[in-house]
């Protein structure tokens, strides 16, 4: 299946990995993983904050992805994660989860958890609409012009603000969404 706006191939079902890490672990997480490469499954999706309410949870998710990667390769395999998540309790304080610096660092902190170079798919898990649309779009092109992101993808945004941040990524030749999952 050909993912539109991209060049990216992907199953036609993506594993989700929220508890990856933490309720799934070493030989059970294999086994499972394993499973659905061999039914044909190659699109993975994690995020930044993946079980950051279990003690020790947060970042695990993409640590064992990371971690399953290095033990069973990663060729042909299509990798999703998120940033940009908003505060929560037992999870970090920012005041602006979009800032460039706050997309940055979690850009940076999942690259060296999944082990890659590149994020296929950089989903913004929560939208904050204090920060400007074009103000995102310019940030998350920083990141496709760095090489550490393919493509990009809003969850839980409203399609008022997809369409928003898409219009200024056409005005100025910049890359868009090309997906949406919502909650």
């Amino acid at each position: 299946f050909s993912l539109p706006q991209t060049d990216l191939v992907v199953s036609q079902l993506c594993y989700g990995g929220v508890s990856w890490g933490t309720k799934k672990t070493g030989d059970d997480m294999d086994r499972l993983l394993n499973a659905f490469r061999d039914m044909g499954g190659c699109f993975f999706d994690t995020a930044h904050c993946y079980s950051f309410w279990v003690p020790g949870g947060t970042g695990a998710s993409e640590l064992a992805l990371g971690d399953y990667f290095r033990r069973n390769g990663s060729k042909g395999m299509v990798v999703a994660t998120k940033g940009g998540h908003k505060s929560e309790p037992g999870y970090r304080k920012v005041e602006y989860h979009l800032s460039p610096a706050r997309i940055e660092a979690d850009i940076d902190d999942s690259l060296a958890r999944l082990s890659v170079d590149t994020i296929d798919l950089f989903w913004l898990h929560r939208d904050d609409t204090s920060v400007p649309a074009s103000e995102v779009i310019d940030t998350l092109n920083r990141e496709v012009k760095r090489g550490r992101i393919r493509h990009l993808g809003a969850s839980n945004w409203s399609m008022q603000r997809i369409d928003e941040a898409n219009a200024h990524a056409k005005a100025n030749n910049l890359r868009g969404f090309v997906a949406s999952q919502p909650e």
